[in-house]
């Protein structure tokens, strides 16, 4: 065979998907993009563009609980064959992840989008769904949703997210039917979004997180910054969306992605993070991953058998014998260097784009995952594999924040570390927030400022102060926006027990201590809390410094001094003083407007 048929033959493969013979997620990319250039090209002319279509199985995985994932695979090798013939000929179908499908249609109408809708419905409602056996499976359905490229310059993560959010419309209502972006923009009208389409002002840290990227991609800076980057900040935000973002600029360039999470529960489960991203990473390539560790030694097979149960065939009187940590460590590592030398389709790597192990709420993490992590991102010499690890600040001084601690003090140290903190939002990003919460409708200028002071910027907070308010006006949408927030007292559930467990990590003592900082008002100065609380300075430094690290306060900057003030101020306070000791907190609740002054004139009359 010559080097070009050679050539044409891999690429053909890159670009194809092993189960259902479709065209995968990178094929998908890069004809997305060509058919955005053809659309710019002719910008002038009149053209009905392009649209996007998302489709999702609506009852795959009640097929795979009850009879396995090999009847769960022959399902999606027959709907395959199902979407192909309901495409037209000039469609692009790909498979876009596990049971998503995505189909371009060039130069089309909405009125044959539908048709081909219509289409798929019909032939999946006409089809006999079996096991490999034979015997009969429940049939199965599928949700769509579309939306349209046809002016120039449209963003592209815009277009996929409206195809997205169009598709999980149907769902919402039950699934096997399909709806496009026009009709979602119309019933959004009257109510609002509940999840912000896309990342808002982070422009910034997407910026810094791309550059730490290609620095560590380039061939002659390998050795250069650190191998593992952090992303942290308080809860809500954004530390997921930004990885989300991350994580599909690394795929749009073909570059393998692993993902696994902490979750409070697995705390006490042995390299759980690492367990969780190689079984889906098993499940998605099945065939190459089994090829690398049949290429492994029997001692280092033997060993990744105890983080992947199931998925590797051993005997178990292995498994009793006394565990070898460092050996597991190799095998770890052999297996993450032999994945970075394929792309993410399977072939050989022949760029630049690492490998990414995206570890999510690593505050959560257990110790024997941060030791493995750290042995990783010292031990992995030139390999093209980085790690993106996020954790809550806050979550940080809970009963896992010593070893994390240990953890990042110590790879700050060996120079292996990057870190991108994540602020609240700027009022204009609050903003940006509410006008793609709200479409197609003119939220006043006051009331976003309102929005921003009760939510400090926190993009958690915003969404779920506008569910709140949907809520509270019976789904009266957002017609009744100004007068629902002009009214609004309350603080939804939802923010209230992520600010009570950041109270509730304290110890006693600083509670009450910062309770009654709390009667002072949103600002204290060190000096009258010393006085206040008759204590040392010592003792107030370290209650100023435990709140500081739980992200309960920070320094202000303004009217000069050791001055203090509150981090969501209005959430917290509310929740701090129901603790304060009641001989202050009596004389607080007697006071009306202006308490804070008031206060700090009575209690300095008794000091």
């Amino acid at each position: 065979m010559t080097r070009g048929k050679e050539k044409k033959r891999l690429e053909e493969i890159a670009f194809i998907d092993d189960l259902t013979g479709l065209f995968n997620r990178r094929y998908f990319y890069e004809r997305l993009l060509e058919e955005k250039r053809k659309v710019d090209s002719r910008s002038s002319e009149p053209t009905d563009g392009f649209a996007l279509m998302m489709i999702d199985l609506d009852n795959l995985k009640p097929i795979n609980d009850l009879y396995g994932h090999l009847a769960g695979d022959r399902v999606l090798a027959q709907v395959g064959k199902l979407l192909k013939e309901s495409v037209r000929s000039s469609d692009i179908l790909c498979r876009y992840a596990g049971d998503e499908f995505v189909v371009i249609l060039p130069e089309t109408r909405e009125e044959e989008v539908i048709r081909v809708a219509e289409r798929m419905k019909e032939n999946f409602a006409s089809t006999s769904w079996k096991d490999e056996k034979g015997d009969p499976l429940q049939p199965v359905t599928c949700s769509l949703g579309y939306a349209f490229y046809q002016e120039k310059g449209r963003d592209l993560d815009g277009l996929i997210h409206w195809a997205d959010q169009a598709l999980y419309a149907v769902k919402r209502r039950g699934g096997n039917g399909y709806s496009g972006e026009k009709a979602l923009l119309k019933e959004s009208l009257g109510s609002p979004l509940f999840s912000t389409p896309k990342l808002v002002g982070r422009t910034k840290e997407l910026r810094r997180f791309k550059s730490l990227l290609e620095a560590f991609s380039a061939a002659g800076d390998r050795k250069e910054g650190g191998r593992l980057i952090l992303i942290h900040g308080e809860a809500g935000i954004g530390k997921t969306r930004l990885v989300r973002e991350i994580r599909q600029v690394l795929e749009s360039r073909g570059g393998t992605v692993l993902l696994g999470g902490c979750h409070e529960e697995t705390q006490t489960i042995p390299y759980y993070p690492f367990r969780e991203a190689f079984k889906h990473l098993f499940k998605e390539r099945k065939d190459q991953t089994f090829q690398i560790l049949e290429n492994l030694q029997d001692h280092f097979r033997r060993e990744i058998a105890r983080i992947l149960p199931g998925l590797i065939e051993i005997e178990p009187s292995e498994l009793e014998r006394t565990p070898d940590p460092y050996r597991l460590f190799e095998a770890v590592r052999l297996l993450l260097q032999s994945l970075s030398k394929v792309g993410a389709e399977g072939l050989p790597e022949s760029g630049h784009t690492p490998l990414l192990f995206i570890i999510e709420d690593i505050h959560w993490s257990d110790e024997a995952s941060l030791n493995l992590l750290h042995f990783l991102t010292r031990d992995l010499g030139e390999e093209r594999i980085i790690f993106c690890g996020t954790y809550r600040t806050e979550e940080a001084e809970r009963e896992q924040g010593p070893s994390l601690s240990r953890f990042v003090g110590s790879l700050r140290r060996e120079k292996l570390l990057e870190e991108i903190p994540l602020e609240p939002l700027s009022a204009r990003g609050v903003s940006a927030m509410l006008r793609l919460l709200c479409p197609g409708v003119k939220v006043p200028q006051d009331y976003q400022d309102m929005i921003y002071q009760k939510t400090e910027g926190n993009p958690f907070y915003v969404e779920e102060y506008l569910r709140f308010l949907h809520e509270e006006t019976a789904g009266g949408g957002l017609q009744n926006l100004e007068e629902g927030i002009s009214e609004m007292r309350e603080v939804p559930q939802s923010i209230q027990a992520l600010i009570q467990r950041r109270i509730d990590s304290l110890a006693p003592e600083m509670k009450e201590a910062l309770a009654c900082a709390a009667l002072l008002g949103k600002e204290f100065e060190f000096e009258i809390l010393q006085k206040v609380l008759n204590r040392s300075e010592v003792e107030i430094l370290e209650v100023v410094e435990v709140g500081m690290r739980s992200h309960i306060v920070r320094e202000s900057f303004e009217g000069g001094g050791d001055r203090y003030r509150f981090v969501h101020a209005q959430l917290l306070l509310q929740q701090l003083t129901s603790t304060a000791p009641s001989s202050l907190s009596g004389r607080y609740l007697r006071l009306g407007g202006g308490r804070s002054r008031f206060l700090r004139r009575e209690l300095m009359r008794s000091i």
